[in-house]
């Protein structure tokens, strides 16, 4: 029962003001959360570093291709 009451306590209208401001936010978090998830599978994948995303990763320098003219 202790869940269900904290549930309907969160789910419950805290009036318009608020609910933008929460709104805000959790959109905010999803920001958050897709970028780290892209992030992470960048590095988890040659695509972007190839073989040498554990070199990349630490520090985030890559090392450039010569450039073709």
């Amino acid at each position: 029962m202790l869940c269900n009451h904290v549930l309907d306590d969160f789910t419950n209208d805290w009036g318009p003001e608020i609910d933008r401001e929460v709104e805000t936010y959790v959109k905010g978090l999803q920001v958050v959360d897709l970028m780290g998830g892209l992030l992470g599978w960048s590095f988890n994948t040659e695509r972007y570093f190839g073989k040498e995303a554990k070199v990349v990763k630490p520090n985030c320098l890559v090392t450039l291709l010569p450039r073709h003219k």
